[in-house]
Parts: C-alpha cells; sequence; structure tokens
C-alpha cells in the first residue's frame, strides 16, 4: 500500500488538542466536493491545461476527476482532479482513448493507480480511523493545499 500522504496533518477533536477523539460531527460529501474543487483549482492555477483557457473566477471551469468518484480514498484527492473547460471536459468523456493521451502529460497516473485499488474499509482498518475521523481528516488536507497554493500566488504576484 502507498504511503500515506495525509498522515502528516492533524486534526483537532472537539476539547482542541491535537488527535484524540473525534467530538465533531462529520463532514459532508458536499462540502468536502467544494473543498476538492477549490483545491484543484488552487493547484492548476485556474487553468485548462488541454486548452490553455484560463479563469481567475473559476466559474467557467468544471473540475473533472481522472479516477472515478466511487473510488473512496481518491474521491476527495486534489491531484485525482484537473479544471476543465465546459467543451473540453465533454470531450473527455465522449472519446476516452483520446483524453487519456491527452491527460497522460498532466496527470500523474503512477500515483492514482497505487491509490485507486485500495478499499475504503481496509484503509480505514488499517488507519484505526473512523469514517469521520476521515472527513474530518479530508477537510483539514484540502484547506491546507488551498491555503498553501493561495499563500504561493500572493507571494509571486
Amino acid at each position: 500500500m502507498p504511503r500515506d500522504w495525509w498522515n502528516d496533518i492533524p486534526f483537532i477533536n472537539g476539547a482542541g488538542s491535537v488527535g484524540g477523539v473525534m467530538n465533531k460531527k462529520s463532514v459532508s460529501d458536499r462540502y468536502l466536493m467544494h473543498l476538492w474543487r477549490q483545491a484543484v483549482l488552487s493547484y492548476w492555477d485556474y487553468i485548462d491545461p488541454i486548452a490553455s483557457v484560463r479563469d481567475t473566477t473559476g466559474y467557467c471551469l468544471e473540475c473533472h476527476h481522472i479516477v472515478k468518484r466511487k473510488g473512496y480514498i481518491l474521491r476527495w484527492d486534489y491531484k485525482n482532479g484537473i479544471p476543465l473547460t465546459a467543451e473540453t471536459h465533454r470531450f473527455i468523456h465522449n472519446h476516452p482513448a483520446k483524453a487519456n493521451r491527452l491527460l497522460y502529460e498532466y496527470v500523474d497516473y503512477e500515483y492514482l493507480a497505487e491509490w485507486e485499488g485500495v478499499r475504503k474499509n481496509d484503509y480505514l482498518l488499517r488507519n484505526s480511523m473512523t469514517d469521520n475521523e476521515f472527513r474530518l481528516k479530508m477537510k483539514g488536507y484540502l484547506k491546507n493545499v488551498i491555503d498553501s497554493y493561495k499563500e504561493a500566488k500572493d507571494e509571486y504576484y
């Protein structure tokens, strides 16, 4: 099984200490998908790399999952996403063979392949986590990604 890339990110429990038992409610799929989209857009600097279109608002860009969303471990991993214009996104879905060749130069398929086969229950048991803890950890991870790329962008401009 590949190295756990989010194990270095502490989560805060309801008492305010790092680690321990979670007293907080779980994070919804909808909210995690919102954070995932923001992380994907931040990572790619709001650019569709295939069409070379930049939209700093993000309104004209759709985020495409490379590995389908049913893969729980990769569902909210920003490396499993790429921003695309609506036209490019339609092309990707209508021509999967051509799409893989197009995406190959932009996506780390080795990384995704390592995690694609990892089952949710196996991962949670191996790491002694509940689903709620995993979701809270992903929330912190995605916020960290968004903030780090925002800071890097602010320093650059």
